[in-house]
């Protein structure tokens, strides 16, 4: 196992992330954690997959910030719609909770 393997899996990787398929990030690091330690790698090697991490994490980092923004739209437009439906009178949406009566 050599560092074209693990180049491999960590560009594929990158590609993924840029793609937003993180299933398919997460199994090839897996995968490459497991070969890791069986590769030898020369230090300008490491840097370059080093590198490459860099780029699965900054694509990372825009889809959390992608993802916290939406959510926080999300929390937005409900607390409006739950204004609305206050203000028109119709009845808070089923909590879940379950009331027994006797």
């Amino acid at each position: 196992m050599g560092y074209s393997r693990i180049e491999d899996m960590t560009r594929r990787a990158c590609h993924a992330a840029e793609q937003g398929r993180w299933d398919i990030v997460d199994q090839l690091y897996r995968e490459r954690e497991r070969e890791l330690p069986s590769a030898s790698l020369s230090g300008e090697e490491r840097r370059q997959i080093v590198l490459l991490d860099r780029c699965v994490e900054e694509r990372a980092r825009v889809a959390r910030g992608a993802l916290a923004s939406l959510l926080q739209e999300t929390a937005v437009q409900r607390q409006k719609i739950e204004e609305l439906r206050r203000r028109i009178g119709v009845p808070a949406r089923d909590t879940g909770t379950i009331l027994l009566q006797a």
